[in-house]
């Protein structure tokens, strides 16, 4: 018998692959929902390395007898997540040279994100009720179709 794996790690991969069988916005709001229930409900500052949200005592603190990492680079998965679905920036070549903009979950609200990429930042911008994203591309960029 094989406990199951609950890490940001592979809730990202989870979340991926729902969003790839057509439901992005599901997988960015499953993912926010786990990871909202880490940093939130236990006001952390960080992604934990694991956690379980059923387990609710002092074992959240350990993996089994060793301590674990309460700031794990790799559970911050919710960042390109919301890259590729929400504001629909896909590098399509090595170093963002090449990138396809195409936003996969509809929203209404407004936004504004920067995406760093090694020829400079890809700025995303969206107006409430716009249908669609702007985008501008650093020099070097190239927008591709999709």
């Amino acid at each position: 018998r094989v406990p199951p794996l609950i890490t940001p790690y592979f809730r990202y991969y989870e979340a991926c692959a729902r969003a790839e069988c057509g439901d992005p916005a599901g997988a960015l709001q499953a993912l926010f929902a786990y990871l909202w229930e880490q940093i939130g409900r236990h006001d952390s500052a960080t992604v934990w390395e694991w956690y379980d949200p059923a387990v609710q005592d002092f074992r959240k603190w350990a993996l089994g007898d060793w301590p674990k990492s309460l700031c794990h680079g790799w559970g911050s998965g919710l960042v390109p997540l919301t890259q590729r679905y929400l504001l629909g920036v896909t590098p399509v070549a090595p170093g963002f040279r090449q990138v396809n903009v195409c936003p996969r979950v509809p929203v209404t609200w407004s936004y504004e994100a920067r995406i760093p990429t090694p020829c400079g930042p890809i700025e995303v911008h969206k107006k409430r009720g716009a249908a669609a994203p702007t985008c501008v591309l650093p020099r070097g960029v190239e927008r591709v179709p999709g």
